[in-house]
């Protein structure tokens, strides 16, 4: 193994901290050879070119745990495509361009730069999971692609697992159909809802009105029904590239969903009133 091929197995190696399973799987993987040869492909190729690149660069212990566990988990959903016998994209997205990197590098790249900043270290696993869905989707314009990290990066892990759960708010009937104005609530009950409002101002979510498939004005978080809270368009490609699904897979959906439900005596609460301060008019 030269001693490039040394740093790049230490930076997978860092990432173990946040994605053991994945990196105890691509350490064995490389020990057959470079990313580049060992996937093969483009797609192989467009990783190893990344991955190399960030490996000569100056990192903190914390940002290589980052780089190197997101890096992990994209390697092994790509690994998962192709065992599947999924096809990588033929539409160009792999092929260099005038500036020398291609659109896939542009955006694996960008990947890995957002998770290397990005405090909250569960969200690397969603961070791989969109690049590995980008690369077979042609459907996926590099415009959407950088859009949706862009929004990926803006977002905590609370608000993509608000992805998850309104998504389908109907496997969850604890949810209000009504809405929260002139109720007590407690400040964590707060906070979950303007995050759900903030998703709505990008967005993300919309209100959808009972019996109609129109959508309805949120004027503060006071009117959010959350029963009724579905996906727009934009949200929906968020929790199929980004792979949000798996959110569901632990308890952290239903326990959102007692949360959205709860409610609080008085005392230590915010009652939201009609005149609401943060009313956006």
């Amino acid at each position: 193994m030269t001693e490039h091929d040394e740093k790049v197995f230490g930076l997978i190696k860092h990432g173990g901290a946040i994605a053991s399973s994945a990196t105890g799987s691509i350490l064995g993987l490389l020990t057959g050879g470079p990313i580049g040869a060992v996937l093969g492909g483009a797609v192989g190729a467009a990783l190893d070119s990344v991955i190399d690149e960030l490996a000569e660069r100056e990192l903190s212990r914390r940002e290589k745990v980052r780089v190197g566990g997101t890096a992990a988990y994209a390697i092994d959903f790509v690994r998962e495509r192709l065992k599947r016998g999924d096809v990588p994209r033929e539409d160009g997205f792999f092929v260099k361009g005038e500036s020398g990197s291609s659109p896939a590098e542009e955006i694996f790249d960008g990947v890995l730069v957002k998770a290397k900043s990005d405090h909250e270290e569960r969200k690397a696993r969603f961070y791989g999971r969109l690049f590995a869905n980008v690369a077979f989707d042609p459907e996926c314009s590099r415009a959407e692609a950088n859009y949706l990290l862009h929004l990926m990066d803006g977002l905590t892990f609370l608000q993509l697992a608000l992805v998850s759960l309104f998504s389908n708010a109907s496997d969850f009937p604890q949810l209000p159909t009504d809405d929260y104005e002139r109720k007590p609530i407690h400040f964590e009950l707060l906070n979950s809802l303007a995050a759900t409002f903030e998703l709505y101002q990008n967005g993300i979510l919309r209100l959808r009105k009972p019996g109609d498939k129109s959508g309805e004005v949120i004027l503060d978080i006071g009117e959010i029904r959350p029963a009724h809270m579905t996906l727009s368009a934009t949200g929906k490609r968020l929790f199929e590239l980004a792979g949000l699904a798996a959110i569901g897979e632990s308890s952290d959906l239903q326990t959102l969903a007692d949360l959205l439900a709860s409610t609080a005596s008085i005392t230590g609460a915010v009652v939201l009133e009609k005149e609401a301060l943060l009313r956006n008019k």
